[in-house]
């Protein structure tokens, strides 16, 4: 369970066994203000010498080298003409800041500018000190999320790192654009690694997981094959008091699947149907998809009983005993609330073959059906199709159509 209030680290204390996870990875992070080794800087900080005993004003022990990979252009970055102002005394240190902030806020999808705009404050000099400006809060935030939309997994950790050796905390959402970038880069060492740092080392400086890191932190371990770790997350994100919502849920039950424990997820999804107060933020078609991706093949029938009580499918399941239709686009399963006429896509493969299933155990034997999709999902639904009446020892049936059907038009239901 994270805590709810900051702790005061004791002498000695061995913060990692607060948090209950499993040992760290190989990945080296800043250790917590008080431990032994707190002067010693990561590796990946190789300009920087030493620890400030607090928030220092001034970038005392150099820039940060950000050049890993990339070309960095600091004399020509888009806040060059505000670092030179500066420097003649035109503008404040805080007009600097606050447009090189506004700059790399414009460059998220470019990580070598956003980058040299960093790197140019290298070059300012206060006229009244000789020293240059620091990156503050924002800067370096605003650094940190560009490096996540690229991604630059080490350029991030660098200066994740450089924020705590110069004293600046960062937020939970410093900790979480961090760690997409690993995870984006394909390094989840490094996100795990990161969490891991959250966790035990976060309330010391007042800074707690949240649903984003959370989820983010679930991902990587159900990658890793973690599930103990995954819903050791889960369970301390609850106990905590943060509700899950349906992306958590759908990140959880993928983490099962990869572990190959759809059991587990079964056990989460009925716990969360008892929950009203989860139940209502999370219901909806992707959780339900994500939910028969992975307990489908064992629970499938009681999903599809679930999904009718939450009046997330609907009653007829799109099944028309008149006609001998059975409609498999994704509106006309769906109860009327979650319809969206726009988007006519197939379900989900593993929601249709519960479908289909029941389907084909409540249309009178002998009787052709007609079932309606897109042309992108007909191959594989005819497939699915065949496997379930095989499976039932039933004939496929010539007389059997499936077939392309153009999207419904508006307001035909």
């Amino acid at each position: 369970m994270y805590p709810s209030a900051p702790i005061t680290p004791l002498p000695g204390i061995n913060v990692s066994a607060l948090a209950g996870l499993a040992p760290l990875p190989p990945v080296i992070l800043l250790p917590p203000a008080g431990t032994p080794d707190a002067h010693v800087p990561p590796p990946w900080l190789a300009d920087m010498s030493g620890r400030p005993e607090g928030p220092s004003p001034i970038w005392a022990f150099g820039p940060v080298d950000l050049h890993i990979g990339l070309s960095l252009d600091p004399a020509n970055a888009r806040n060059a003409p505000q670092v030179k102002a500066f420097n003649e005394g035109r503008i404040s240190r805080d007009e600097l800041l606050c447009t090189t902030a506004q700059i790399l806020r414009e460059s998220y999808g470019t990580g070598a500018e956003a980058l040299s705009c960093l790197r140019a404050l290298a070059d300012t000099r206060d006229p009244r000190t000789g020293l240059p400006v620091p990156p503050d809060f924002e800067v370096y935030r605003c650094a940190l999320v560009a490096c996540s939309h690229v991604p630059l997994d080490q350029e991030s950790i660098k200066i994740f790192n450089a924020m705590l050796l110069h004293g600046i905390v960062p937020t939970a959402t410093c900790y979480a654009s961090a760690i997409v970038a690993c995870m984006r880069a394909g390094n989840r060492a490094d996100a795990i690694g990161l969490f891991r740092h959250l966790v035990e080392c976060g309330p010391l400086m007042g800074v707690y997981p949240n649903i984003s890191t959370c989820k983010i932190a679930i991902d990587a371990y159900g990658i890793e094959h973690r599930l103990d770790d995954a819903m050791r997350v889960f369970q301390d994100m609850v106990d905590s008091g943060l509700t899950p919502d349906a992306e958590i849920y759908i990140k959880l039950f993928t983490a099962c699947r990869r572990c190959g424990q759809p059991d587990e997820a079964w056990k989460v999804f009925r716990q969360m149907r008892e929950d009203d107060s989860v139940k209502d933020r999370a219901l909806s078609y992707p959780l339900y998809s994500a939910a028969f991706l992975t307990c489908g093949p064992k629970h499938g029938c009681e999903l599809i009983e679930c999904g009718l009580q939450d009046d997330v499918l609907d009653p007829a399941l799109a099944y028309d005993a008149a006609t001998g239709s059975l409609d498999l686009r994704r509106d006309a399963v769906l109860s009327q609330r979650l319809r969206n006429e726009e988007d006519p896509a197939d379900l989900a493969p593993a929601m249709a073959r519960a479908i289909i299933e029941r389907t084909i155990a409540v249309h009178p034997p002998g009787q052709p059906l007609r079932l309606l999709c897109s042309a992108r999902g007909m191959p594989l639904l005819r497939q699915i199709y065949e496997q379930m009446r095989r499976a039932r020892g039933l004939p496929v049936s010539p007389t059997d159509v499936i077939e392309v059907a153009d999207p419904p038009p508006a307001g035909s239901r």
